[in-house]
């Protein structure tokens, strides 16, 4: 059996290293890797442990961990739109985590899994991502932390390493993103540009599902928009130039929530991996180099599609990702701890 769905692959983006991963021979182009590993790919849920943790704001979220070896170390994970702890990738992890004795923790902070709304508390997005991490290293002290954020998770976790409000994140030993859309608007663009009735399906799933009991949030502020770019310009036009609170419309926003413009400012190690032919995000999310700070590497596969790292024969499996991403986190800490060159 081979599936095949054309997805154009990007030839300009620099990079400076190079990548291991392979495509199956049976699953060709960005559209049909990203909708298979999305809705088809057979991966069963790993045998998380649900806690829950009291907020701010005095209310509630669900956390869905692996607990591993108290020696080993940690993995926070943020998950893309209308992600979480089912989506393939945090399944994936679950079970790799396991394998290797470490933890992983996946907070419910920017879905609607918990019983409490804290998208807006203490400040906002970057806020709730260090409360987040905090509690993290409150709960596991002394062990190595590491993150790792998928799509719009991605998005919202190198913000927060750049933002120099953050609390914790210099004491988070290195960081892996992937499929990771640095340029909001240009992500939007791109994703609408020829989208079939499958993606306009997912969207509109995502909007109507989505939380809306208070302001709007990043989620469904996206599926908003990109629907309205696939009904027409006019009116995707007319919803950038809506005023925002905060900001001077969605269009400044969007841009303001875009980490392509803080890459340069991260001090974390940090890997970014997004495949050439992931048909959802824009030329901006594949930055050269200069363009980024001397601990973010850059790793542009020329498959993947989005969130697509399938691997092996078919049906396929999902374990490149959360194998290349420990390798990295290891390799890091190694570089970190190995006592300088005489």
């Amino acid at each position: 059996m081979i599936v095949r769905i054309s997805g154009q692959i990007r030839r300009h983006p620099a990079t400076d290293l190079p990548s291991a991963y392979r495509a199956p021979f049976w699953l060709k182009g960005g559209h049909a890797q990203t909708v298979f590993a999305t809705c088809l790919l057979p991966l069963r849920r790993p045998p998380y442990v649900r806690h829950y943790w009291r907020t701010p704001d005095h209310g509630q979220i669900a956390v869905d961990c692996i607990e591993g070896r108290r020696d080993k170390p940690v993995i926070t994970l943020l998950y893309g739109l209308e992600g979480d702890s089912y989506a393939h990738y945090a399944k994936a992890f679950g079970w790799h985590c396991m394998k290797l004795g470490w933890s992983l923790v996946i907070p419910h902070i920017q879905s609607r899994v918990g019983t409490a709304d804290i998208r807006h508390s203490r400040g906002g997005a970057l806020a709730r991502v260090d409360w987040a991490v905090g509690q993290v290293m409150r709960q596991h002290a002394g062990r190595p932390i590491f993150a790792t954020g998928i799509s719009f998770g991605g998005n919202l976790l190198l913000k927060w390493l750049a933002d120099t409000k953050s609390h914790h994140a210099r004491e988070v030993r290195s960081v892996v993103v992937a499929s990771v859309p640095l340029d909001l608007l240009g992500t939007i663009q791109r994703f609408c540009h020829g989208a079939g009735p499958a993606y306009k399906w997912y969207l509109s799933r995502a909007f109507l599902r989505e939380n809306r009991r208070s302001a709007v949030t990043d989620p469904e502020l996206v599926c908003q928009l990109a629907l309205a770019r696939m009904r027409g310009r006019s009116e995707f036009d007319a919803l950038l130039r809506n005023p925002m609170p905060g900001y001077s419309n969605v269009r400044d926003y969007l841009e303001q929530a875009s980490s392509i413009h803080d890459l340069s400012r991260i001090g974390t190690p940090t890997l970014i991996i997004n495949a050439r032919n992931d048909p959802c995000l824009g030329d901006a999310s594949y930055p050269d180099p200069g363009a980024v700070s001397q601990t973010v590497r850059l790793e542009y596969p020329e498959h993947g599609g989005h969130m697509g790292f399938v691997t092996g024969v078919f049906p396929g499996r999902f374990d490149w990702l959360p194998q290349r991403a420990t390798q990295f986190m290891i390799n890091a800490d190694h570089e970190r701890t190995a006592p300088p060159a005489p």
